[in-house]
Order: structure tokens, then sequence, then C-alpha cells
């Protein structure tokens, strides 16, 4: 099983949405995790809410994470009644054991059991999790997978507006990593899971928890906030508005920002700019769906500055100016700033960048996609990930994902200091390429879908290079990964106490953690990372255009997120801790708010 033993959460307890895993598209709720070759899974249906008698809970294994995939589902009902179905090809009807002549029909008990084997799947039912009866065994000719699949637990309500609440336990043979819905499902489901207490062995991937990103806002060379203390002036944002922020970033003194209120502000067509040293930009506490900047760019212009937790999409403007139109960025000259779990989308420059002559800037855990390659009409092709401006000094990116950008993964100017550790890149023509005097050590990224498989994806400067994986495609054999610049024998550039994990372990964690509320995506968030999953654009390697976004109505057009309302009671002391409090609830769909 992807030749990982990872301990399993003794009980889960899995809230889904939907009308129905049946027919030719599927909506539920699914907690999982990617397997490649033959699996075999138990687990005991403690309990299913009786939202209807068709409510499903079980083990699902699916081709893809698209609603039409190709699956298996050994299921169970408040009925106490288990039985298996299929769908066999993508988009096809389905069919079920209680409808075919294939197999058992059904089985007594809540004990579930499906097996991939060389040549079939193969679903069980039993009474004590002992003795096991075969329900039914679907060929590769009746079900044809792909050896790389996603296994896990399966909810669904069959009931429009409501959740079915299911508890698993005695969960054997899995370890999910990421859950979300399939379809389109509302309300939202989720995961709760208690630990296991039984030891992980060597071969578990700690970093890969749902929700628990390996790079906290100490990662890189910031020092996050030095300023906050009890004291500090703490300002609530209550409405949804471009003055309401920019009365709560405004002033001289250190400040955090929180939220009262979700939704979509529209900067309409201007900077929102940090000016003031120490300000904190506090999006974790807003209401779901969260804090969403539209029309404008969101940038740091002063030093000591916190963002985490907040979507920026600046969109074309109307200005026709493409030269730093970047959805969220650090300005000329700033100091010792942080931008963590930031959702950066549809930039005409970049999407996310780092200023010219800043020092001590960290970028981890963003999610940076979809620039857009004709804002104005005139295919200006300069949907480009992040640039790192010249002589940008301790710049450390860890952990963020570009997807649909055309190059700059990242760029680095002349004389700038970069460690770049950890970073997922999808969907791309040019990787990394860096100026003469650049120095920069690349650690354990990973580059999916490149375009054009005969370039080089590292390019110039003096950089030190382990463990980066080129794949899905792979170079064409005898491309080197990196040319025309000088390869150096040790890391140049490395905050104190940051750990690196394999590249292998990148995709899962990064699309685990990525963005600005990972247990809580708006839709544009949750499409990306499961285009990236379903690798949705390696079809289109010979003809990027047509993948890659033009503009914002290309990309569906600018949100308009719901008002949600909550009232913030702030602790007098410990407020660090009551922030991390809040980052964890969006971060872990297992977490609460403080």
């Amino acid at each position: 099983m992807s030749g990982t033993s990872v301990a399993a959460p003794s009980t889960v307890t899995v809230d889904g949405g939907g009308s129905d895993i049946w027919g030719t598209e599927d909506k539920c709720h699914f907690y999982y995790e990617q397997v490649d070759g033959t699996f075999d899974v138990t687990v005991r249906v403690d309990d299913i809410e009786d939202t209807s008698d068709w409510a499903k809970a079980g083990i699902m294994v699916r081709d893809g994470l698209a609603p039409d995939a190709k699956n298996v589902l050994v299921r169970h009902t408040p009925e106490d009644r288990s039985s298996v179905q299929w769908r066999s090809t993508t988009g096809g009807e389905s069919n079920s054991t209680t409808q075919s002549d294939l197999g058992t029909g059904t089985t007594d008990g809540s004990w579930l059991r499906l097996v991939r084997e060389e040549d079939a799947v193969v679903g069980y039912g039993s009474t004590d999790g002992n003795d096991w009866t075969q329900v039914c065994r679907l060929s590769r000719s009746r079900v044809g997978l792909s050896e790389e699949v996603y296994v896990g637990l399966a909810v669904s309500s069959f009931d429009r507006g409501a959740l079915c609440s299911a508890a698993f336990d005695n969960i054997s043979g899995l370890s999910p990593d990421s859950n979300q819905d399939i379809g389109n499902v509302d309300p939202p489901g989720g995961v709760s899971a208690s630990d296991s207490s039984e030891t992980p062995t060597e071969a578990s991937i700690e970093t890969t928890a749902v929700g628990t990103s390996q790079f906290g806002l100490d990662a890189g060379f910031a020092d996050p906030a030095p300023w906050l203390d009890d004291n500090v002036s703490v300002r609530t944002v209550t409405e949804p508005t471009r003055s309401a922020v920019e009365d709560a970033i405004n002033g001289s003194s250190p400040r955090v920002v929180v939220f009262e209120t979700s939704g979509t502000i529209d900067l309409n067509g201007s900077p929102l700019k940090i000016q003031a040293n120490n300000c904190w930009i506090a999006g974790q506490t807003a209401p779901s769906p969260g804090i969403t900047f539209i029309n404008g760019r969101l940038q740091i212009s002063g030093d000591n500055c916190v963002i985490q937790h907040v979507r920026s999409r600046i969109g074309s403007g109307s200005d026709d100016t493409i030269q730093g139109n970047d959805s969220v960025n650090t300005a000329f000259g700033t100091e010792n700033n942080v931008i963590d779990h930031v959702t950066a989308a549809w930039g005409t420059d970049e999407c996310m960048s780092v200023g010219y002559n800043t020092s001590d800037t960290t970028f981890t855990n963003n999610l940076i996609y979809e620039g857009l390659y004709s804002p104005y009409g005139n295919r200006s092709e300069h949907h480009y990930g992040t640039l790192v401006g010249d002589d940008a000094d301790n710049v450390t990116l860890a952990g963020n994902v570009w997807a649909k950008v055309r190059r700059r993964t990242p760029r680095l100017k002349d004389g700038t200091r970069s460690a770049v550790v950890n970073n997922l890149a999808y969907f791309f023509d040019g990787g990394s390429n860096m100026d003469g005097d650049t120095r920069a050590s690349f650690v354990g990224n990973k580059y999916l879908g490149q375009v054009d498989t005969s370039d080089r994806v590292f390019e110039g400067g003096n950089a030190y290079l382990e463990d980066n994986t080129v794949t899905e495609p792979a170079l064409d054999a005898g491309t080197p990964k990196y040319d025309g610049g000088n390869e150096l024998d040790s890391r140049p550039v490395w905050p104190d106490g940051l750990d690196a994990m394999p590249s292998s372990d990148v995709e899962t964690h990064n699309l685990a953690n990525a963005g600005a509320r990972p247990a809580d995506r708006t839709a544009h968030d949750k499409r990306i990372v499961e285009e990236i999953r379903n690798r949705a654009g390696n079809d289109e390697l010979n003809s990027p255009f047509d993948y890659w976004v033009a503009d914002v109505d290309d990309a569906g057009g600018f949100p308009s997120l719901p008002e949600n309302t909550h009232s913030l009671d702030v602790p007098d002391s410990d407020l660090r801790e009551w922030l991390a409090a809040w980052a964890r609830a969006v971060e872990d769909p297992d977490a609460s708010p403080p």
C-alpha cells in the first residue's frame, strides 16, 4: 500500500451531505489517501445517522476525485445492511448487488472490507470482523481502475441540505490524509478523528497529516511579529468593505486585525497597502468561508508584518497595466515579513512576489495559481507565478503550490539569496530561472506537468540542488534539470531549524495544507487542488493555452462570498496562542476554534 505504514485514527466521524453516491455522478464526502497497487481495508461502521433509508457509509475506491469517476463502494445503510455498488466507466451509470445478478445481494452486520487483488476488487461483509462473507467480486474487465487510485471512507446523506454523520472504528489498512466533498455538496462535509494509541512505524509520513503543515510562521528567516504582546491593539473588521479594512490596518501602533464577518471585499482597482510597520492581518478569525479581496493588489509596504488566511484575486483591473499587478506582494525595501496560508490568483504580472531590496521575507503554505495570459484581450502571456526582486536577501519559499502559471516558479533576480524548499509546481512552461549573482538552495521541490520536456527546469545563477523531482511527464532523455549556471556543493542559504521533507511527500502535504483555509476551501481553491490531483491539464500539454486562463471571465468570474458574522472573544493574555488556535481551526478539519 504505497510502500508506507502509518497508524490510522482509532475512531473517525465523517459528516457527509449530497444527494447520493449513485447514477452517473456522485455527491458525498470522502476521507481518503492515494494508493498504488493492491490494498486490503477493513472498518466497522459503529453508527450511521438515519437521514434516509439510502444514506450510505462505507469504504470506497475511486479512479479519481471527479464526481463521475469509476469507483467501487462497499456500503452500509441505517437498516444495518451492507452491499456493493460500482461504476464501470467514467460518467457511466452505477450498478449494485441489490439490482444485478452479480454477487449475493446484501449481508448482515456493520463490518466492511474492500480488497484490491491483482485482477479484481472484492467487497465483503461481516457481523464480527472475523468471519467474512464475500458480497461481490468485480474483475478488472468489469471495473478497470488505474494503478494509482483513491481509497477511503465515504458518506452521503441522500438528503439535499442535510449532513449524515457516520462513525467508523477498527480501521485497518487505511491511513487517510485528505478529505473533500465529491461533487457540488451543500452544506459541505467534514471529518473529525481521534488518534490511535498505536505507534507509527519508521515508515510513517508524519508531515502528511490532514491540516498540519510542516512549515510554521517561523520556518524561514523572518521573526514573526516580534512586537506582539498582550498590550497590542486588536482591531475588529465587522463589515466586508475596503474602508472597514483600511480603518483597521492604518495607524502607527502595533495592531492585530481580526474579522467578525466573512465576504468578498472589492478593492475597486487600487492597491490595499499595509503602510505602517507591525501589523498582523488574521484572516483565520473570520467566519466561514473567510475573506477574499478582489480587483486590487494586497501589499505589505511596512516591516514586521504578517498576513494569514485570506485570498486575493486581483484580476484585470481597468488600467491595462501588466507590471506590478500581482495579487499579493511585499514592497521595495521592506523587512521581516511573513505571508502564510494565503491564496493568490489571477495576477497579471506575477501572482505573489517578493519586493526588491527586501530582507528576511517568508512565504509559506500559499496557493498560487492561474495567472492571466490575456487580461486585456491582447494576449500578453505574462501569466507568471512568483518573482523575487533584485537584492532581496534571506528569502524563504516553503510548502507553497504554483499551478497553471507559465513561468517563474520562482524567478530569482540579481543579488537575491533564497531558500526554495518543498514547493509543488503543476502545469508550467518554465521553472526557476536565476540571474548571475543569485545564490539559492533548491531542496525537495516537486515539478509536475511541464509543457516542454526538452527544457531545463533550473537555469542560471548559483544554486545548490537536492532531491528535486520532475515527473508526469519526465524530462526528455539527455535534458538536464539544471543548466546555464554554477551548481554548488553545499547550501548557500538556509534558515536555522528548517527541516525539509522528501520530495515524494510534497504533493500530498502541500495539497492538504496550502491556501487560505485548507479545512474550509471555497469553490475555486477546491477546484485547483482537485485539478492537480487529477492531472487535469495533462491532456493539454501540447496545447497549453487551452488549459491556462486568459482572463477573469475565463476563470468563472469574481466570487461573491456570503456575509456571515460571529462575535469574537479576544483574550486579555496569550494573544499569539489565540491566533494560532484560530489558524488551526481553518487548517485542520479536526480542530475547533478557541
